[in-house]
Formats: C-alpha cells, sequence, structure tokens
C-alpha cells in the first residue's frame, strides 16, 4: 500500500506540464525523443592550434601549464554571442552545429589560474552544410 500511497500524494502536485513531459512518448518504446536534430541552415567550423614562446620555440600545453582553448563568437549581424572550450592538448578543434552567418571569433589560452594568452581575432562565415576551416591559431605564451 505505501506505494500507491505515496502515488496519490504526488501525483496532485504534478502540473499538467510535469504530467505530459513524465507520459510522452516518441517512437523509442516509451521514453522521451532524442535531442532534436541541428537547426536547418546550420554549418560549422574547424580550427587547429599551436603554442610558441615569445623566443618562436614551439611549446607543448603541459610545458605552457594550459588546460583549455576558449572561443567566443558573435553573429556579425544579430551581436548573438557565443562560446565554447577545447581540450588545449587536442590541438584541434570542429565546433557544434551554428546557424549560417558570418561570425567574429576570439580565442584565448587558459590554464589553471585563468588565461595564459590570446591570439589574433578571425571573421568566419559558416554556410549551410559546410564546415568552414579557419586559419591555424597561433598562442605566444610569456
Amino acid at each position: 500500500m505505501r506505494g500507491l500511497e505515496l502515488i496519490s500524494i504526488i501525483f496532485p502536485l504534478l502540473s499538467a506540464g510535469t504530467l505530459s513531459a513524465l507520459c510522452a512518448c516518441g517512437d523509442g518504446g516509451g521514453f522521451l525523443d532524442a535531442a532534436p536534430a541541428p537547426p536547418t541552415g546550420s554549418g560549422m567550423f574547424s580550427l587547429s592550434w599551436t603554442l610558441t614562446t615569445a623566443s618562436q620555440q614551439a611549446e607543448t600545453c603541459a610545458q605552457a601549464n594550459a588546460t583549455t582553448v576558449r572561443l567566443s563568437f558573435a553573429d556579425v549581424s544579430t551581436g548573438a554571442a557565443y562560446g565554447g572550450t577545447f581540450d588545449c592538448s587536442l590541438g584541434l578543434a570542429v565546433s557544434g552545429a551554428l546557424f549560417s552567418a558570418t561570425y567574429n571569433i576570439g580565442f584565448e589560452l587558459d590554464g589553471p589560474n585563468g588565461m595564459i594568452a590570446t591570439a589574433a581575432r578571425q571573421t568566419a562565415t559558416i554556410t549551410t552544410n559546410k564546415t568552414a576551416q579557419l586559419q591555424p591559431v597561433v598562442f605566444v605564451t610569456p
């Protein structure tokens, strides 16, 4: 009886929206539907990065105590801003789906204690079903 008592206490507290979400089912045998597909008219960008010292010596992320590469990008026409982070040691990354537009993109190299370096900003045009290749990014570490 305890299960039935619990249901009779909780059921009246559920809103109609919550109840419909709990009962929603799609083609997946009673489970909530999967995440939606990327927006129509979307594309991506890819980039690679390297680190160098001020004296032009190649440096690894570990040597620079760098952990992540942080990107900030803003749609030129709407000003809508987005961001993302990638593991520094990867040396390359592909963005998630972005609406087709022209973006101003900023790059920051971060470590456990904050920002280590920035790199020159780039402008990229993202087009439907394409992956725009950005110019290689070079972080000059102190």
